[in-house]
């Protein structure tokens, strides 16, 4: 098997995979799915310190246009302005 990884022992990166082999794929779903709201919550916090300055529907829609495009951010918009109309009256 080609190594992976520059900077992992290959025989470190043998034993990992095997482990990760032995896994069930709800097992191996579970860690991807946590990872990566690990790093989406972190980068989320990352944003919000950058922009600290933001309310937080100015960096929601913000985060949303960088992430997604402006056709989504504008959909997120409309829908913070039809929940605010909803709460209020």
């Amino acid at each position: 098997m080609k190594t992976q990884s520059t900077d992992t022992d290959p025989v470190i990166e043998r034993m990992q995979i095997s482990g990760l082999r032995r896994l069930t794929p709800g097992q191996r779903f579970q860690m991807a799915n946590s990872l990566t709201r690990n790093v989406f919550a972190l980068s989320w916090d990352n944003f919000r310190r950058k922009h600290a300055e933001l309310d937080e529907n100015e960096a929601c829609f913000l985060w949303v246009r960088l992430l997604y495009g402006d056709d989504m951010a504008q959909r997120v918009i409309t829908y913070i302005e039809r929940h605010k109309h909803q709460q209020t009256g």
